[in-house]
């Protein structure tokens, strides 16, 4: 996280990726405690997404 590192502050980073203060927050706690590996994607959250589609032929 080049932008920790380089001193830049959460606000500067929250604009520049367009998300809250607050995930910068977050991130820059788990990036201080765990370092490179606390900031890494932990993959998607919830649920599994439901299939919307179906094939009209096969009714699946």
């Amino acid at each position: 996280m080049e932008c920790f590192q380089a001193g830049q502050k959460n606000a500067e980073v929250a604009d520049a990726l367009r998300v809250s203060e607050r995930s910068v927050e977050r991130w820059r706690r788990a990036w201080r405690e765990q370092g490179e590996a606390g900031v890494l994607s932990k993959g998607l959250s919830g649920a599994a997404p439901a299939q919307r589609w179906t094939n009209r032929d096969t009714g699946t």
